[in-house]
């Protein structure tokens, strides 16, 4: 369950690889106490006030810069811990028989600043031309301070055969 980031040497015109994950890294685990909404028959928005995070990720790549402290380092996994406001919402809405709107999402916030937010945002439209095959766009939009400060996103465009009971 290993995964690698392969970097080219323009100089040597040689490739390396560098561990980027493993088993349960990165990993996380959040408890906290608030409450969530149901809207839409099948839609929910969850606000958490007090919310604790347990992480495991690699080292490659992170910067620290909201001044955490790693609990423990075993090899180049870090244990981080931290805690702060969190919400958490899942919209799955068919505007049409054919036409769907689905969208899921999460943010942490330890506080007020660049370093101190993350968030996870994918929105996805899908037309359903038959009862098994699907057009789909999906947008996902990320911002994890602890990798970059710059916004990330993803768009994905695909045509594909659905089999099963739910999204």
């Amino acid at each position: 369950l290993n995964s690698y980031e392969y970097v080219n040497n323009i100089q040597t015109g040689s490739q390396s690889k560098i561990q980027t994950g493993s088993f349960f890294s990165p990993s996380a685990l959040e408890i906290g106490y608030g409450s969530g909404y149901t809207f839409l028959k099948q839609s929910i928005v969850n606000f958490s006030l007090a919310t604790a995070r347990l992480r495991i990720a690699r080292e490659n790549g992170m910067m620290l810069t909201d001044g955490s402290v790693p609990l423990s380092r075993e090899g180049n996994n870090l244990v981080l811990f931290d805690y702060g406001f969190s919400l958490q919402y899942n919209i799955l809405h068919d505007i049409t028989k054919i036409i769907g709107f689905y969208s899921s999402g999460k943010m942490f916030l330890k506080g007020i600043h660049r370093d101190k937010v993350e968030m996870d945002i994918t929105q996805k439209w899908v037309l359903k031309i038959t009862k098994n095959l699907h057009l789909r766009t999906d947008v996902k939009i990320v911002y994890a301070p602890v990798y970059s400060h710059k916004m990330q996103f993803r768009n994905e465009f695909l045509i594909g055969f659905y089999y099963g009971s739910d999204q």
